[in-house]
Order: structure tokens, then C-alpha cells, then sequence
């Protein structure tokens, strides 16, 4: 073994050929070699031919300075994640190699038997086979010539991908005290258990991806975030502690997949925004700096420590959207209960109910009382409106929160409440007693709240720089959200709304929401009189929905489906039209690594796209302003092409047309295009033209809007119509 190992070179990546140990002949007979001096830009990152990309062998990589014995030397074991073959973590590890210069950094990726590490590891109790599986993989590198010093007790780190990241925290926490400890965990697309960052018993960093639609999606790593954020504010500590020792961060334009270029990962948004280049660079970047902290010369921590600082500084601003949405949730699952009342979802869903006029807010006192997801406590809770002093109403109204969980496994990635339950007053018994400036509108349903849902979780997006990046991708690419009218309860039978559910549901065209609502009932009922009852959409999952989900085929954490909204090519980055937005370069000499970069020139394509559209020539006369019966009024919008069409068709022949046109919907009026917004705010209000789309038998002729220059002031539709469903967006 001293011999080959002297042919090979210490400075020779050396993938071994055993799970449990290769023996001198072996190595002797089959080793695979991989010259590890090629630079970050013109690495290899991807296999380079079929025998290497089906290998799942122990790979043991030495770094470009193992020479410099001037400099520390530490080893990285990366447990990987489910099915997930070691060699695709060849270019990953590389890339950190070459951004920990002041650090000999050797890697180990040892080969997990059926590729499911949590088998060897199910507890941080139970991980002794674990834990003896990477004892022998960190032998052979010895062998092999990795120094002892760097692979001793207490100095080695630990990471691991998705599942491997929940092995690696498990192993980490389960042998923190004992003299086999690791030094840190690093855990990618994953979290520690219980996503408790403040009490793991060593230095995490956790590293998520912004387009991560399953387990590891932001809307998860907020828990890790949220914990971080706690134990950075006890006592002594501070924002340097947090850098240093439980940094939480989500890297733009990635996706679970991007951690394993080259493996498609299922329920991901796939492919990721960046190029497999541009994600190891962002990867690279953030473990480097943490490993640069925790292991490099002290004089290297103030730069490390600038780039973690500006990687969760972008986090936040990804997240605030959404914490603010989910902080609106009664009873929310990441924010501690309150000590006295507060202003949920429910209240907004009461001065939207009531159509309280924003002059008579402050008059408008509301006491929400916080019914958890106690179905029962829910079910005796009691709304109550009185007068009170300076002319000010003031209503007892209860919420109850619903949320994914248990057996429910294709949704458990999901955060937000599937339905937030509200017992409101009716607009007239509060107006009745508040006597507000004009009289309310009497027909407000639980659809107008779901409605105030989602402009609420548009004006948070709005917010932050990376929520407006959100929100243009979520309008370029993503599927809609289609409002139903109010399921309305048999006979108004309290006990009947309490054990029903709103209908909220992926039907693959958009996620699809009607809630389930009672009410309003009589002023003179003897029992419950003036209230209104919603089950309804939380603006969190709205958020969430709009971050993640839209981008997919369906909803869900593991659907396997991909729309191929958008490519990672290494050439080129492309939208939905084939059409190319920037090059890789441009991507890769962007002077910041924390920008969403490519939804900024997509909006620059689109406005490019309109300003074309709108100096074409139009036809003399649209065909369609009216529609004569039988023939009724349909609209769908091209956001890709710019154009919203409207057009007669008979209902019988509806859904014949949508299998071709998917966005294709019933319009509630006669102007349904003027009521769209475009990416960029304005509506589709000009004329362009009129053209007849298919083949006899099966044509149709449709009116074309371009946006026009400026957002129109629009009133809300009116929620009586027999409308088959609204589309929002």
C-alpha cells in the first residue's frame, strides 16, 4: 500500500473501491484518479463520462496546497444525501477546496450502503454504524496519507446534502460530549433536529437554496433562522457570536439539486435559476468563509466574517416577506404565543367582512381570542360587539389554525396553516353600532378576505429587494391562483363549519382556493345572530405558494414532475420563450454574489417585449367586445409574449380549448383584460389586434391587449356573480 501510495502522489484525488475497505491489491488492480489542480471557472463539475458517473465509491480528495505545511490542515467528512451518488459531490468539494486557500482541506465523501445513510443513523442515539461506516472511511485517507493531526478527534468537520444533512446532525449532536466529537456540522438543503439552532451542542452552519420546493424550501430553513436569531440574543452574545457559530443562510437562485450538480433531486424547482457554475461559486463562497472562521489563522476571520454578514443579510431580506406573513397566523408555528392580544389574520378578515372604511378603523376595536388548533375550544367560542366610549365599537371575535402535518407526508414540507378559522360579525351588526360614514357592502364573503390574502402577501413581497425578485418570477413563470366562490355549511350549522375544511388544492393549472363559510345570519336570529364564520387562505401560504410551488408542475415536497420554467446551461440562461437572457459569463463576473440577477434582466426582456408589441399595426375592428348568446366571454394572459387575449366561445367547447390554452378562464365582465396586471404593474389595456388561433375544425379568433403605460385604478369585481372562479394572478 506504502508503494502506490508513493506512485499516486499525496497531492492525487483517490476515490476507493470498498465501502468497508480496499485492500493493497485492489488499489493496486483498480485506481481511478482524478488531477485536482483545475481552477473554480474551468472545473469539472459535472461526470465526465458514464463509468464515473455511476460509481458510489468512498472518494478521498486531497487539496491543491496539502504541500504547505505552514498551514493548518483539517478534513471534511460529507455524508450524502438520499440516492444521491458520492461522485457527485466531487465538484461541490472542490469548489469549498479552492475557497479555504489558508486551510489544507482534505474531503472525504464515504460511500453509504443502499445510498440511505438514515438506516445507519435513524437517532442521534442509534448512529454507532454511522459513525463506525466514517471512522473507516477517515482510516483510509490516514492510509492513504491524510495526516493525523487534521483527521483528529475534536478538529474534524461534518456536513451532509438533504437526508446526509439529518445524518450528519444526528451524529454530530449524538457524539458532541464524547472524545470522537466533530469540530462543526455544516448541513445543505437540511436542518438539525427540531430545527433547534440555539441549543446544538457544536458550530452549525445551515445552508438552504432559494428554490428548494421540498424539505429544505426557505419557508423551513425560517425555523433554523428563527432559533438562531434567539440564541444570538441571550445573554453576551451577538451578531459576531452568530456569524461565527450558528449561521443560517439561503443562497439566491439555487435549489436542493444544485448541492449534487448533475442529480435531479424530487419536488425541486428544477432547474435552478443559477448555472451549476454560478451555485458552486455561491456554495463555495459561504462554506469557505465559515470554514475559514473556524479553522484558518485569526487575521482571515474579518473577511470570512464580511462574507457571511452580507450572505445573511440577503437571507433576511428573502424571509421577511415571509416571517411577516406567517407572524398574521393565529397561534403561528414559528413565533412564541402571545401575552396579550394581537392583530392576526382574523382581524383583517373582520374589516374586510364588516367593509369598515379605513376612517373608522381606530373605532373598530378588535379582540381576537387565540383558539389554537383546538377544534372544540374553537367550537364554543362566542363573537360579541358592543358599544364602548368615543364612539368605538368593540368585537370579540375567535381564530382557530389548521395546519399540515401527520399523515399528510406529499405536504409536510409545508409551514404556513392550511386554513385560518375566523368567527366574525356581520357588516350590519357592526355597522349598526359603529354608524360608520357610508353604509358597508353587504355582500362581502370570505372570497374578498382570501382576495385581501393575496394583495397582502403581494405588499409584503414588495418590501424587501429580494421579495420584489419573488414576486417578478412568481408573475413570469409561475402558475396562478383561481378563487372559487364560498362552500356555504348546510343550514348554517355551526358544529358542521367547525369539523369542515376550505377546499384548497394544486389542480395543476394553479392552486385552486374556496373557503368554507357560514353566514351572514339574521339580525333576529335567536341564537347566533349577525355573524359570519370563514375557514380561510392564510397570506403565508400565499407567500410560500409564490415563492416556491408556482414554479412547479403541482404543489407537494416530493412530486417528481418539472415545468422547466427556466434552464441552468452553462452557456446560456433562458426564459420561458427560448430565448436567451445573459450569458454565463455576465453571471459569473456579477460584482455581488447575493443579487437574484436573472429575474432583473427577465423584467428588462419583458418590457423590451411589450414596447415591441405595442408598435405593431392594429386590425381594424376587435371581434369580440361583446359576446352574443350562447357564445360567452373567456380571457387567458401570455405573460411570456405580453398579451392578454379575450374571446367568444361557446361553454360547451370550454374545455376542449384549455387543454390548449391552460391559462384560458371565464371572465366575470366584459373588460377582463383591462383587470390583469402585468410583471411590471400596469394592465393590458391596448388594442393590438385581433387574430384566429388552430385549425379547422378547431379555431378561434381573439382579441389581443399589450400593457399599456401606466396601472389603472380598479374597483374590486363583484363577488355575486355565477363567476366559475376568479383569476387573481
Amino acid at each position: 500500500c506504502r508503494r502506490h501510495h508513493k506512485m499516486l502522489g499525496r497531492s492525487q484525488v483517490v476515490i476507493l473501491l470498498n465501502v468497508v475497505g480496499a485492500t493493497c491489491s485492489s488499489l493496486a488492480s483498480q485506481p481511478f484518479t482524478i488531477p485536482p489542480g483545475e481552477s473554480l471557472p474551468d472545473m469539472p463539475f459535472l461526470p465526465k463520462n458514464a463509468e464515473y458517473s455511476s460509481m458510489n465509491e468512498d472518494l478521498i480528495i486531497w487539496p491543491t496546497n496539502a504541500g504547505n505545511s505552514s498551514l493548518p490542515g483539517r478534513l471534511l467528512v460529507f455524508i450524502p444525501g438520499a440516492n444521491v451518488a458520492t461522485d457527485f459531490y466531487w465538484g461541490p468539494a472542490r469548489a469549498i477546496q479552492a475557497k479555504t486557500p489558508q486551510i489544507r482541506l482534505w474531503v472525504v465523501v464515504p460511500s453509504v450502503p443502499n445510498k440511505k445513510c438514515i438506516e445507519l443513523c435513524p437517532t442521534s442515539s442509534a448512529c454507532i454504524l454511522l459513525q463506525f461506516l466514517l471512522r473507516r472511511a477517515i482510516g483510509k485517507a490516514v492510509t492513504m496519507g491524510v495526516p493525523r493531526s487534521a483527521a483528529a478527534n475534536g478538529k474534524t468537520f461534518l456536513a451532509g446534502h438533504s437526508l446526509g444533512g439529518v445524518c450528519a446532525s444526528s451524529l454530530a449532536e449524538g457524539y458532541a460530549k464524547t472524545e470522537n466529537g466533530y469540530a462543526a456540522l455544516m448541513v445543505f438543503g437540511s436542518y438539525v433536529a427540531n430545527h433547534n439552532v440555539a441549543s446544538f451542542p457544536v458550530p452549525v452552519l445551515t445552508l438552504g437554496a432559494e428554490l428548494d420546493g421540498g424539505l429544505g424550501r426557505p419557508a423551513m430553513i425560517s425555523r433554523s433562522l428563527v432559533s438562531s436569531d434567539r440564541a444570538a440574543a441571550a445573554a453576551g452574545r451577538g451578531p459576531e457570536w452568530q456569524l461565527d457559530s450558528k449561521p443560517v443562510i439561503i443562497l439566491p437562485g439555487l435549489d436542493h439539486s444544485s448541492f449534487c450538480p448533475g442529480f435531479h433531486v424530487p419536488g425541486d424547482v428544477f432547474p435552478a435559476e443559477a448555472s451549476n457554475a454560478t451555485a458552486l461559486a455561491r456554495i463555495s463562497h459561504t462554506v469557505g468563509a465559515f470554514l475559514t472562521i473556524r479553522a484558518a489563522a485569526p487575521q482571515y476571520a474579518a473577511v470570512a466574517r464580511a462574507q457571511l454578514r452580507a450572505d445573511m443579510a440577503w437571507t433576511r431580506s428573502l424571509l421577511a416577506p415571509w416571517l411577516a406573513a406567517v407572524a398574521l397566523e393565529p397561534n403561528s408555528a414559528l413565533l412564541p404565543a402571545p401575552s396579550s392580544p394581537v392583530d392576526t389574520w382574523c382581524s383583517t378578515a373582520q374589516r374586510v367582512i364588516a367593509d369598515v372604511p379605513p376612517s373608522s378603523f381606530s373605532r373598530l376595536l378588535l379582540n381576537v381570542s387565540l383558539e389554537g388548533t383546538a377544534a372544540a375550544s374553537f367550537e364554543h367560542s362566542r363573537v360579541h360587539c358592543s358599544t364602548a366610549q368615543q364612539k368605538t365599537v368593540k368585537c370579540n371575535i375567535s381564530s382557530y389554525t389548521v395546519r399540515y402535518g401527520g399523515l399528510d407526508i406529499a405536504h409536510s414540507c409545508l409551514v404556513a396553516a392550511s386554513e385560518i378559522g375566523c368567527k366574525l360579525a356581520s357588516a350590519e351588526r357592526v355597522a349598526s353600532l359603529l354608524k360608520p360614514d357610508r353604509p358597508p357592502v353587504a355582500s362581502r364573503t370570505c372570497m374578498d378576505v382570501n382576495r385581501a390574502a393575496i394583495n397582502e402577501a403581494e405588499r409584503l413581497l414588495n418590501g424587501s429587494e429580494a421579495g420584489r425578485s419573488t414576486l417578478l418570477r412568481f408573475h413570469t413563470h409561475g402558475r396562478p391562483i383561481l378563487l372559487l366562490p364560498d362552500k356555504q355549511v348546510f343550514g348554517n350549522i355551526g358544529p358542521l363549519f367547525v369539523s369542515g375544511r376550505m377546499s384548497l388544492e394544486d389542480n395543476g393549472t394553479g392552486l385552486v382556493a374556496s373557503s368554507l363559510a357560514l353566514g351572514p345570519t339574521p339580525m333576529d336570529s335567536p341564537l347566533f345572530p349577525g355573524v359570519v364564520y370563514c375557514k380561510l387562505l392564510s397570506p403565508a401560504r400565499v407567500v410560500d405558494y409564490m415563492m416556491i410551488d408556482s414554479l412547479k408542475g403541482t404543489s407537494g415536497c416530493l412530486n417528481k414532475d418539472s415545468r422547466h420554467i427556466h434552464s441552468s446551461g452553462n452557456e446560456q440562461i433562458w426564459n420561458r420563450d427560448n430565448e436567451p437572457i445573459m450569458k454565463e459569463n455576465e453571471l459569473a463576473t456579477t460584482p455581488t454574489l447575493h443579487a437574484s440577477e436573472r429575474v432583473v434582466h427577465e423584467a428588462q426582456a419583458i418590457s423590451a417585449r411589450v414596447d415591441e408589441v405595442q408598435l405593431q399595426p392594429k386590425s381594424a375592428q376587435p371581434c369580440c367586445v361583446a359576446c352574443h348568446a350562447p357564445a360567452t366571454k373567456y380571457f387567458s394572459v401570455d405573460v411570456a409574449h405580453g398579451f392578454c387575449g379575450e374571446t367568444c366561445i361557446l361553454p360547451g367547447l370550454f374545455h376542449l380549448f384549455k387543454i390548449f390554452e391552460p391559462n384560458l378562464t371565464k371572465a366575470t365582465d366584459g373588460t377582463p383584460c383591462r383587470e390583469q396586471y402585468t410583471p411590471v404593474g400596469t394592465h393590458y389595456v391596448v388594442y393590438n389586434g385581433t387574430v384566429t388561433h388552430g385549425v379547422w375544425p378547431l379555431t378561434c379568433t381573439l382579441d389581443l391587449y399589450a400593457p399599456g403605460p401606466k396601472a389603472l385604478s380598479l374597483t374590486s369585481p363583484s363577488t355575486t356573480s355565477n363567476t366559475t372562479f376568479e383569476v387573481l394572478f
